[in-house]
């Protein structure tokens, strides 16, 4: 691809313009974009915000112009780390160029249309048939393999499973929320290290493979230490999880039945 001319390359506003004038939709699912601190840095500022702000922003004033509504995945990494529970409300604070650039784009919807529910998602974990793996299906893989997984014992987020933001999604649409930022993240803080422990626990696979490692401030790029979605609005909408113990079993299921976990 060309990075030369950004808006031409990179925001394809034509195809973007047949889509909607083709499929006539009434609710469009915003997901796409860069999703990896490092591929954004690596691609850098401009064709990072070309990506994941300026084709937003575009969707959201067609979306706008269509009546149609936009339902947008943020992410929990636009807030500054608290060991209070983070509201809708609490202060962001972005601190890698990924982050920032997610922000940037809810302003934009916020801006553009005003039928719109933006999902801040904590970390995301479960099975998936794309690739590159999330670091859920990543961490299975290895254990399942007998290599080791160096895994957080000290940071604390509120992980949220794919399932359960397709049912906040499906809720959002079925109780027509709109004009909303809503916090979407598991029941509980928990660390990276638990979270697969869980899933060790329900596979029967070696624990031995686990190695925790510590979070500290001089990691190669910036992450919050804790960041403690509160479920509290969430739940006044009608949108409620199992417990992770549940859900990752409910995602072993899945996956065993629809994509064939290896």
């Amino acid at each position: 691809m060309n990075f030369k001319s950004i808006r031409g390359s990179l925001v394809n506003q034509v195809f973007i313009d047949e889509v909607f004038k083709y499929f006539q939709p009434d609710i469009v699912v915003h997901s796409a974009g860069i999703s990896s601190v490092f591929v954004a840095d690596l691609l850098g500022k401009e064709k990072t915000y070309a990506i994941n702000v300026e084709a937003t922003r575009y969707l959201a004033e067609k979306c706008n112009q269509t009546n149609t509504k936009l339902i947008f995945l943020s992410t929990d990494l636009v807030y500054s780390s608290s060991e209070k529970l983070i509201s809708e409300s609490s202060y962001t604070n972005p601190l890698t160029l990924y982050s920032s650039s997610k922000l940037a784009a809810e302003e934009q919807i916020i801006k553009a249309t005003q039928n719109y529910m933006i999902l801040r998602c904590g970390l995301i974990y479960g099975f998936g048939i794309s690739l590159p793996k999330n670091h859920f299906h990543q961490s299975y893989l290895r254990v399942k393999n007998l290599n080791p997984v160096n895994l957080f014992f000290n940071q604390y987020r509120t992980p949220v499973s794919y399932s359960q933001v397709v049912q906040a999604i499906i809720t959002g649409v079925e109780n027509n929320i709109k004009d909303e930022v809503i916090n979407i993240g598991g029941n509980n803080a928990i660390t990276r290290f638990r979270l697969i422990e869980i899933l060790v626990e329900l596979t029967g696979f070696s624990k031995n493979m686990l190695n925790p490692v510590e979070h500290t401030k001089r990691m190669s790029y910036s992450a919050p230490k804790e960041l403690r979605l509160a479920n509290k609005r969430r739940e006044s909408f009608g949108i409620k999880f199992n417990d992770f113990d549940l859900e990752i079993k409910s995602c072993l299921e899945f996956a065993e039945r629809y994509i064939f976990v290896n």
